[in-house]
């Protein structure tokens, strides 16, 4: 089995945080992600440490892809009020509950993200946090 990463948890493959030698011990080969990921990850370098840009497409080439479908899409727009998430990481929730069956649960650094995953039944965890 493998393991949903978000753009949280990809940051930390990227750019050295306290949590990334924890992450980097916890992950395995294999690991999935939707393809929101790469605006999200690439964006966030670009703007906040470009020196990294390079490393973080190489990153991004090792992951797993989930295409975003309208499935996916419809179950993202279609939580109900006591989920919390905001748009980019509701598509993130509902992309892991697609592919719930081939993954152990999230690896996110979000808190609000993994309190909503948990409700929504997936095994969240923050390797280092």
């Amino acid at each position: 089995m493998s393991w949903y990463i978000d753009s949280s948890a990809i940051i930390k493959l990227i750019v050295a945080e306290k949590e990334s030698p924890d992450l980097k011990d916890y992950i395995s080969d294999g690991l999935l992600t939707s393809e929101i990921a790469r605006v999200e990850v690439l964006r966030t370098v670009t703007l906040n440490a470009p020196d990294f840009l390079a490393s973080a497409k190489k990153v991004l080439g090792a992951l797993n892809t989930v295409d975003i479908n309208a499935s996916i899409l419809y179950m993202a727009e279609n939580f109900g009020s006591e989920i919390s998430l905001r748009t980019l990481d509701a598509i993130h929730v509902a992309t892991a509950l697609s592919v719930r069956d081939v993954i152990e649960g999230i690896i996110t650094y979000d808190k609000g993200m993994s309190k909503d995953a948990k409700a929504l039944s997936l095994s969240v965890v923050s390797p280092g946090a």
